[in-house]
């Protein structure tokens, strides 16, 4: 497999130390794992340690206890910045233990945008409160840790093997994913887990505010500005993610306790680890005998991780290649000659098959859901980059329209790939010699529509391309900064007169095939083929679409233009 640039070969979620996140790597790679792990988790502790009071340092063993229990490694993360900040405000003496530790603590905020680009905004902000917190008393650290958590960030970036000149290309991706997740990746939860959420970090902001009077503002802000980070990473797509409101709020809340000796302090910790717990307990057992458990496990895995990588360090890769053995085999994945690229998601079955994988650019077909994300992958595949064979599938994630994810890109598919054959759930398309010309044609309507309209589609065309444009409103755009965008959907009358209900993403619908809607590869066989019969249940006779009345974030209507989509027939061969 090649060399591949994060931010232009890759655009996804994860930077070039995501393996730390998601704790999976090649074996090749582990010691380098070992390394930063630690790195991270020394960091972690210490912002804690730097927090504490002489007469809180006892209730530092409740760290590793919490740590152990994150269900989702978010939390971790949040929590390296605001301790920075906390270690900031202490006025603890300039020892050397002490700058170790600060420095350790600015170390792991500068590997974290690497980790995660999400990471990026709260490790700038808590960075500039620090330097606030800092520079009456210290100025000389005001400066030197802003530039050792930048000089962190690009010395991991160019030792991860990335070109310097890629990573401003890297973070204003990073932006683009951010920006377009807050529509299409929402999920609604349990709005109980908001009651809690919501006035605990309050809370924890005030009592925050309310301790020494000394650099109170900054430490409220610091609580109030992951907070707010975390309400959207936990409940923008409120399923498992929740998880991380509960697990934030319990380390803040310890963070608080820590650095006050005040009696009032008690509260931060005993409403975070409440919050916790209940919160928590909506995705796992939360009572005190699980929780306890879940250290022990952790700590017995770890032991027996370390004994393992001392004693018999083959094993990790004896493992890895049983694994891997085992997924190939459950695959049954042809062997492919060439570059291969896979849609929409299973990328883990390229390379467990050892297959060459050359991705588009977005490398998960759910997440180019904004027009420029989606652009980019459209365009992959009019370059010298675009893989020898793609296997194709259509899978929606969230009861999304399935023409939808990676919509734009079907043009660029059938013009420029033969059907080769199947691959269990995959169609095999292979690069051709010559275009079969997939044409969007002249527009044959356009108009503005109110929602909740039925919209006539025109009976004489197969094969129908749309172009919505959505037009939010200024209001609705500043409640989803801090929160969400509610829902789109389109409710789908076929010409069989079935009905149908499918998300609607307005990032995703500004080009892709409305009609017929194709829900297999067998479907996007027939299409490529021009196999009208077939695909006759699946046109669509009208559509209507529908805001969530969660708060009112669309304008009342939408633009819509339709075009006939062209394509050259392609029969798969042998057929």
């Amino acid at each position: 497999m090649r060399h591949l640039s994060f931010g232009r070969d890759i655009v996804f979620t994860f930077g070039p130390l995501g393996f730390l996140y998601a704790g999976l790597h090649d074996p090749g790679h582990d010691t380098l794992y070992v390394v930063l792990s630690s790195l991270f988790c020394s960091g972690l502790v210490s912002g804690f340690v730097l927090t504490a009071t002489r007469g809180r340092k006892p209730y530092l063993l409740l760290l590793p206890v919490l740590i152990a229990n994150l269900a989702v490694r978010d939390a971790a993360l949040f929590a390296v910045p605001i301790s920075l900040v906390f270690a900031s405000c202490r006025g603890n003496p300039p020892t050397l233990a002490w700058a170790i530790g600060i420095i350790l603590v600015a170390l792991v905020d500068g590997l974290l945008p690497l980790i995660k680009g999400t990471a990026t905004l709260p490790v700038g902000f808590c960075t500039a409160l620090a330097v606030v917190a800092l520079f009456p008393r210290r100025p000389g650290w005001a400066v030197a840790l802003p530039a050792i958590t930048a000089a962190t960030t690009l010395l991991a970036w160019v030792g991860s093997g990335q070109a310097l000149a890629n990573l401003p290309v890297y973070l204003s991706r990073q932006s683009e994913i951010a920006r377009g997740y807050t529509e299409a990746m929402s999920v609604w939860g349990n709005a109980a887990d908001l009651v809690v959420y919501i006035p605990v970090a309050l809370l924890l902001a005030t009592l925050a505010y309310r301790a020494n009077p000394e650099h109170r503002l900054v430490r409220a802000l610091a609580v109030l500005g992951i907070c707010t980070v975390v309400l959207k990473a936990a409940f923008v797509r409120h399923d498992g993610h929740g998880f991380i409101a509960g697990s934030s709020l319990g380390l803040i809340g310890l963070l608080v306790f820590l650095h006050d000796d005040a009696r009032g302090a008690a509260l931060g910790l005993a409403s975070g680890l409440l919050a916790w717990a209940m919160i928590a307990g909506t995705y796992v057992p939360a009572d005190v005998r699980t929780v306890l458990s879940t250290f022990a496990t952790v700590v017995s895995d770890s032991a027996s991780g370390l004994a393992m990588r001392v004693g018999h360090p083959d094993r990790l890769f004896a493992d890895y290649s049983a694994r891997k053995a085992a997924l190939k085999q459950a695959l049954n994945l042809p062997q492919l000659s060439g570059t291969v690229d896979i849609y929409p998601t299973d990328t883990g079955a390229l390379l467990a098959s050892d297959l060459d994988w050359h991705p588009r650019p977005v490398i998960q077909s759910y997440s180019a859901y904004t027009p420029t994300l989606a652009a980019l992958n459209a365009r992959h595949l009019e370059g010298k980059d675009a893989p020898d064979t793609v296997l194709f599938s259509v899978g929606p994630i969230d009861g999304h329209y399935p023409n939808l994810e990676d919509g734009a890109s079907w043009p660029g598919l059938l013009s420029h790939y033969d059907i080769k054959g199947r691959a269990d759930a995959y169609v095999v398309l292979q690069r051709s010699s010559t275009d079969h010309h997939a044409r969007i044609g002249t527009e044959i309507s356009r108009g503005t529509y109110a929602f909740d309209t039925p919209i006539s589609l025109p009976g004489a065309v197969p094969d129908i391309w749309a172009t919505f444009k959505f037009h939010p409103l200024k209001t609705g755009q500043l409640l989803s900064v801090v929160f969400k965008r509610p829902s789109l959907f389109m409710d789908v009358t076929f010409v069989t007169g079935d009905h149908e209900r499918f998300r609607m993403v307005a990032g995703m619908a500004e080009g892709f095939l409305l009609s017929p809607s194709i829900r297999s590869a067998d479907d996007f066989v027939a299409l490529a083929a021009g196999d009208e019969e077939s695909l006759h249940d699946l046109e669509v006779q009208s559509i209507s679409l529908h805001q969530a009345s969660t708060y009112p974030f669309w304008g009342a209507t939408f633009d819509l233009v339709l075009a006939p989509l062209t394509v050259e027939p392609h029969p798969e061969e042998g057929h």
